[in-house]
């Protein structure tokens, strides 16, 4: 595992079963480039885990991505979620963003819309790799 912060560890959560990874935002400031990259870099090597894609499920309760973070912090989430994602579930918009199109109000709410997805579609397939 490359040096990380212990904080940027906890807030990635895979859920094999689910096929699905909790990614925590909640109570974060992004500010520019250098807050955004380190937990990027770790999300990145973490999902590099998997042999498959993964639904991503994400806290937005309280985050702030400032003006000068915004772009950076935008591609690299839209490269994760290209490289790893079934599919990106919302919840708990923060006040610094603009209207977020099917945002849930809850994590109850994301994870019963995950349950929900995965009985509709094919079975299990997601297994992490021995690092």
């Amino acid at each position: 595992m490359p040096d990380i912060d212990r904080d940027i560890e906890a807030r990635i959560r895979f859920e094999p079963a689910r096929e699905m990874v909790e990614i925590d935002f909640s109570h974060l400031t992004f500010e520019g480039q250098a807050d955004v990259n380190p937990f990027f870099d770790h999300l990145d090597w973490r999902l590099g885990q998997l042999s498959g894609r993964v639904w991503f499920v994400l806290d937005y309760t309280d985050l702030v991505i400032s003006r000068r973070a915004h772009i950076v912090f935008g591609v690299r989430a839209e490269r994760a979620r290209s490289a790893h994602a079934r599919g990106t579930i919302r919840y708990a918009r923060p006040p610094s963003f603009a209207p977020v199109p099917l945002l849930l109000r809850s994590r109850a709410e994301a994870l019963a819309q995950v349950d929900a997805i995965r009985r509709t579609s094919h079975p299990p397939s997601v297994r992490a790799r021995a690092c």
